[in-house]
């Protein structure tokens, strides 16, 4: 298995047990009702979140490792998917080369209008997945998010 795909699977993995732990109610590997731009396909999303008595949301997690096209990587999810969805959608990042993502994020998120919610890495995925799953709180804004001094400790708890 190549270590991109490991690294995607390990914060899948990550993602996954943060809920379970915390009994959210969520669906991994998500066939939505939108067909895939150019496809006759279902769009898939990496987990479907249903918080409670809070509107549902999708969660998208993508790793970058190595200097490749994060261009290719997230135009498609941000250009493509996240605009058809039929719920906002939230992305976690991670990897060496997570800034390059965060970046790209950044300079394209309006065409996404409100279904993009929010961005964060790895390391501050606890933090606003709780106010995001138990409150409907406010997230960190997500241009903060980029500045080391600025990032939410690392909460697993």
């Amino acid at each position: 298995m190549k270590d991109a795909n490991r690294n995607g699977l390990e914060l899948e993995g990550d993602t996954e047990r943060w809920m379970k732990t915390r009994e959210v109610n969520y669906t991994s590997q998500y066939n939505t009702s939108i067909v895939e731009p150019g496809f006759k396909k279902q769009l898939r999303v990496d987990f479907y979140v249903v918080p409670n008595a809070l509107d549902p949301f999708y969660i998208h997690c993508k790793t970058q490792d190595v200097n490749g096209s994060v261009e290719e990587k997230m135009g498609y999810l941000m250009h493509d998917c996240i605009p058809i969805l039929d719920h906002p959608s939230v992305i976690i990042v991670s990897g060496e080369q997570c800034d390059r993502l965060l970046g790209y994020i950044e300079k394209v998120q309006d065409r996404c209008g409100s279904k993009f919610r929010a961005a964060f890495t790895r390391d501050n995925m606890s933090a606003n997945l709780k106010r995001l799953i138990f409150t409907g709180g406010e997230l960190v804004p997500f241009k903060k998010l980029k500045k080391p001094d600025e990032q939410m400790p690392m909460d697993w708890g």
